[in-house]
């Protein structure tokens, strides 16, 4: 038996694992030390020099701009910080009439970031697709021509999307009733020379990382791993953070919120089944129930779901009915998800933000009795979704350094 590949193999993995360690502290952490990375990697310090010297080299990292710290009698120590200034990640986000983009370095630098008005063509994926090569095309032309080198390409999208495939399955909102390999349609429009790693997500998950990225930053919750999203605006959908990790399940469709069944003989989805959450307390179900359906197809939702929100204020009957209505349910959704995710903190947005109080009311229940959940309204707004792409895909090559140079 020839153990010597195998064991390369695994020199090399442990080698970028290492590498991995680094760069995620200094991308967390700042600027710091070698022996300070050491400690709170676990890695040996000579371990810590040897990759400092190859991350150097190789312009993923550089000596910190700080003054040097002087350690004792000896030679002052040069904090090291997360450089990546010459490589970007890219990201670009679908909607139903625009579309968002958002490019950073590898240490997280704002190099771009935009929007345009583009009426999505309903039920016309490869036209979506030409929209999005040519924005992506646009944001890497000018990237290269500052010497910036784009190493990821993230597309986000509404809809399910398949674990791994880059398929979007049955994007309603869009017109697919069928699978779109949506990734293998904008990489084929890419040009030759931009032909880069393309990687399709939903517009959910996305958001859902940059707000448990965000909320993390908030004192007192540094250490929170389990979070829940929820979010209504076209309909309810959402995502979840379970000990750390994107929840994402073996085909990319884990906690679709909307579609928890809480009526069983109620109204059809246009999932195939009935009574699913959407269909009682989605935005369009509360609005055809104010008596705001006309407003939403004139002036579009945001705008009918804010007269929604100022009605309900003002006490007005047909306002108040529907979203005391909706709130029945939107209750039990929620108390659904925090007995099966058990989270610390359930973030709330879209129009469900602006209901906080009502549905937090008397707390959660849970098999052990009432937990104590905090519940928050997003932070982030429409910019949730790219910065949660762009956080993915830095942290993802960040994980694979070696494959960058």
């Amino acid at each position: 038996m020839d153990d010597t590949a195998p064991a390369r193999l695994v020199s090399s993995d442990v080698r970028e694992h290492n590498r991995a360690l680094v760069l995620h502290h200094l991308d967390r952490h700042g600027p710091a030390a070698r022996s300070e990375i050491a400690a709170a990697t676990g890695l040996v310090r000579g371990a810590v020099t040897s990759i400092a010297a190859e991350l150097l080299e190789e312009g993923l990292v550089r000596h910190a701009q700080a003054a040097a710290q002087r350690s004792g009698a000896g030679r002052p120590v040069q904090p090291l910080e997360l450089d990546g200034s010459g490589l970007a990640v890219v990201a670009v986000q679908l909607l139903l009439d625009e579309h968002r983009w958002l490019v950073t370095d590898l240490a997280g630098r704002v190099l771009a970031q935009g929007s345009e008005l583009a009426r999505t063509p309903i039920g016309e994926p490869e036209a979506v697709a030409d929209a999005l090569a040519r924005r992506v095309s646009q944001l890497t032309g000018a990237l290269r021509r500052r010497g910036v080198r784009p190493v990821r390409v993230q597309v986000v999208a509404p809809g399910p999307v398949l674990a791994d495939a880059g398929t979007v399955y049955r994007a309603v909102d869009l017109g697919w009733q069928r699978e779109v390999d949506l990734r293998g349609l904008v990489a084929a429009r890419l040009p030759a020379r931009s032909r880069l790693p393309v990687t399709v997500l939903n517009d959910a998950n996305c958001a859902t990382w940059a707000e448990f990225r965000e909320l993390r930053a908030a004192p007192g919750l540094e250490r929170v791993r389990d979070v829940v999203y929820v979010k209504a605006d076209t309909g309810i959908g959402g995502g979840a953070v379970v000990a750390g990790r994107l929840l994402v399940g073996a085909r990319g469709t884990a906690f679709e919120p909307g579609h928890v069944v809480v009526q069983p003989a109620g109204p059809p989805c246009e999932c195939g089944r009935r009574g699913c959450l959407v269909t009682v307390a989605g935005p369009r179900a509360v609005l055809v129930a104010a008596g705001l359906a006309a407003a939403a197809e004139r002036d579009g939702e945001p705008a009918a779901l804010a007269e929604l929100a100022r009605r309900y204020r003002d006490g007005a009957g047909t306002a108040v009915g529907a979203v005391r209505g909706a709130l029945g349910w939107l209750r039990q959704g929620l108390d659904v998800t925090v007995v099966a995710l058990d989270p610390a903190v359930v973030v709330l947005d879209g129009y469900l933000a602006q209901l906080l109080p009502e549905l937090t009311e008397g707390g959660f229940p849970a098999p052990a009795g009432p937990v104590d959940v905090v519940v928050r309204r997003a932070a982030l707004g429409g910019t949730a979704a790219v910065r949660g792409a762009v956080a993915l895909a830095r942290e993802e090559a960040l994980d694979a350094s070696g494959s960058l140079q």
